[in-house]
């Protein structure tokens, strides 16, 4: 008796680097790799189903640059930074230049925040100006501290601010995140900075020419090397668990541990491990047209990214 041939029991994904008639399939387990995948979610298992749809709320705006991570849920709305409540009503905080993506960073109870010409801080709801304070104890007398530069980026690690503003990082005095010291506290890169995320031993930094990491605890000991010969996406970079990536084994519970770092680039989505480690996970798979900008949020253990055409 013939020996019953396996057609398809689940997919690897998406592959469209590949001429379709050669896409990977294994006759054995009759799992395979797929030309064209529009709308289509693939589970831990390689079960394709339809993408969930989507319900209307009562936001009528165009609206832009949301954030959550445990605090107030902030996003911007014509030229209004707002409050997004659980019922998906907002309240508008305060005004601000229309068509600037706003980027965040939670520290403690306060959302800082910035766009380029704006910035300021979020907590319960209420907006407050980043001002230097009035008093500056344990001053030394050769330092001149100002208030915070605005940037067009935020990270916040290791009791500092890292504000990234054209080709600079400017980074504020330890658990001083309202001083910054601007002939001293910067480091220059050599192209425009489109990514600062900091993970566990340091920070994942792009600019428009490549990605690097910056490997220490403070910035007089920052270790700087090139990971990726191509820069970050503008906006697709997000904070994630990184033992949601790749598949558990039956001699330890995850491959990853603690916070990682994940972004698209030109080349590929790649991960920004806690250790400073780099993959691209879909270089080999993948190809899309090129952006110079884009979005991404993380949700049920899936990392979603939309690029501007």
């Amino acid at each position: 008796m013939a020996k019953p041939l396996i057609w398809f029991t689940g997919a690897n994904g998406l592959n469209n680097r590949v001429d379709p008639v050669r896409l990977p399939f294994n006759p054995e387990t009759g799992v395979q790799d797929l030309a064209t995948a529009y709308n289509v979610h693939f589970d831990n298992t390689g079960r394709p189903s339809r993408r969930k749809g989507y319900t209307v709320t009562n936001l009528q705006a165009s609206s832009h640059s949301l954030f959550c991570e445990g605090g107030d849920c902030l996003f911007v709305t014509g030229n209004a930074l707002s409050v997004l409540g659980t019922d998906f009503s907002s309240i508008p905080i305060r005004n601000v230049a229309e068509g600037l993506r706003m980027r965040y960073a939670q520290v403690g109870s306060k959302v800082y925040y910035c766009n380029g010409v704006q910035n300021g801080y979020v907590k319960g709801g209420i907006s407050f100006a980043w001002s230097k304070p009035a008093t500056v104890y344990n001053q030394e007398t050769t330092r001149q501290y100002s208030q915070a530069p605005v940037g067009s980026l935020l990270s916040y690690y290791n009791g500092r601010m890292y504000i990234g503003q054209g080709d600079t990082i400017w980074f504020s005095e330890p658990f001083g995140v309202r001083l910054y010291d601007l002939s001293r506290s910067f480091i220059h890169l050599p192209g425009t900075i489109v990514m600062l995320r900091a993970v566990e031993s340091g920070l994942f930094v792009s600019d428009n020419i490549s990605v690097y990491f910056f490997k220490g605890d403070h910035p007089e000991e920052f270790k700087q090397t090139e990971v990726a010969t191509y820069p970050a996406i503008r906006g697709t970079d997000i904070k994630i668990d990184a033992s949601v990536v790749g598949e558990p084994t039956i001699f330890e519970h995850a491959r990853f541990s603690g916070i990682a770092a994940m972004w698209t680039s030109a080349e590929g989505i790649c991960l920004g491990l806690p250790d400073g480690s780099f993959q691209n996970l879909t270089e080999r798979r993948l190809t899309y047209p090129f952006s110079h900008e884009g979005a991404a949020l993380y949700t049920r253990d899936r990392y979603i990214a939309t690029l501007e055409p």
